[in-house]
Formats: C-alpha cells, sequence, structure tokens
C-alpha cells in the first residue's frame, strides 16, 4: 500500500478520509494563508490547498510514490473573502455580514502524487437565517468561531441558523469529497491500495 499524508490538522478533513475509508498519516503544511483580496476566490483557494500540499511535501520528505492531500476552505459573501477569524471582533463581523445572506464557499483539494499536483475547487451555497444579536453573542462565549472560515461550522453550533444547501455538505465541512474521489481516480490509488 502507497502511504498516504492529510496536510492538515482539522479534525473535520481528519474525519473526512476516514468516513470515506483511507487510511493516512497527519502532517503539518505550514504557509502564509494571508488572503489576497484581490484574487478571484476560486483561484485564491485552489492556490492555498496546492500551496498546502507543496509544504508538506518540502517540510517532512515525502516520497513521490505517496499520496498528498490537502484542502483549503473560503468563504464568498457581499464581494469579500472570509477567512478565518483574526479574534472575537473579527468573528461578529463576519457573522453579521452573513446574516439573513446566501454566500459562497469554496473548498478546494490537492492531491500530490509522482511529482504532481492536482486541484478541485468545490463551490456550495449557504443560506442563513437573520442572526439576533444575542443568538451572535452567545455563539461568541463557544470556541467554534476560531479556527473555521466564515467563523462558523456546518456541523456544530452554527448549524442551527442554516436554512438551505445547494451543493456539497461536505466542502463546506472542509473537504470536497466528490472532487476528492475524482482525482484518486486519476491515479493507480485504488489498484494499489485495494
Amino acid at each position: 500500500m502507497k502511504r498516504v499524508y492529510l496536510a492538515s490538522n482539522s479534525p473535520r478533513r481528519q474525519e473526512i478520509l476516514n468516513m470515506m475509508g483511507i487510511q493516512f498519516d497527519v502532517v503539518s503544511a505550514e504557509i502564509d494563508e494571508s488572503i489576497d483580496s484581490i484574487a478571484p476566490p476560486r483561484e485564491l483557494v485552489a492556490r492555498l490547498a496546492e500551496q498546502k500540499a507543496q509544504s508538506a511535501i518540502q517540510q517532512h520528505g515525502v516520497s513521490p510514490a505517496g499520496y498528498v492531500i490537502a484542502g483549503d476552505t473560503l468563504i464568498f459573501c457581499e464581494n469579500k473573502v472570509m477567512g478565518k477569524p483574526k479574534d472575537q471582533e473579527d468573528a461578529r463581523e463576519i457573522l453579521q455580514t452573513l446574516s439573513n445572506q446566501t454566500h459562497a464557499v469554496y473548498s478546494a483539494v490537492a492531491l500530490a502524487h509522482n511529482d504532481t499536483i492536482h486541484v478541485a475547487v468545490n463551490k456550495t451555497e449557504v443560506s442563513f437565517c437573520a442572526l439576533e444579536p444575542e443568538d451572535v453573542e452567545r455563539y461568541l462565549l463557544t470556541d467554534e468561531a476560531y479556527d473555521k472560515a466564515g467563523a462558523y461550522a456546518i456541523q456544530g453550533y452554527a448549524a442551527r441558523w442554516i436554512t438551505e444547501i445547494k451543493g456539497s455538505y461536505h466542502a463546506v465541512m472542509g473537504l470536497p469529497v466528490y472532487e476528492l474521489e475524482q482525482l484518486l481516480k486519476q491515479t493507480e490509488f485504488y489498484n494499489l491500495n485495494y
């Protein structure tokens, strides 16, 4: 079996790979995740996922025969790209922007194998109800907002605010499953690992 490495400490991404039945080791991927607000969100999220895969390969000396999976997720609403909030005030502003709006979630997956990195991006639309100020303040008392793009987790406390989703639940969670599956099928992954 070929080794699979997940270039992410995200429990959500680990949960998704486990759900897919993929055995993997977790490795770190240190990159500058500063958001370039000029770049289109699809291009930006793809670039960040690819950089994470490259970083993991360089930092951990991953063999070209192995597989490195990396992901990134961004929120786009009112012509603004939103990543992880910097602090409580930033999280509050993000949630106020998402209130009573439909926003786009761009989730990219990068698959590195044999000195090649392929990237796929999913776009999913998520609609929020109107958020009452007290709902936001109660939510900010939890730790949920601070390590997630858009200051929320679809599978967490904020799920109660979602009125509609058009697209992939798992992509919003952090890793687009269908897109990853298609990338894996383009390699000999399933012939070697099953």
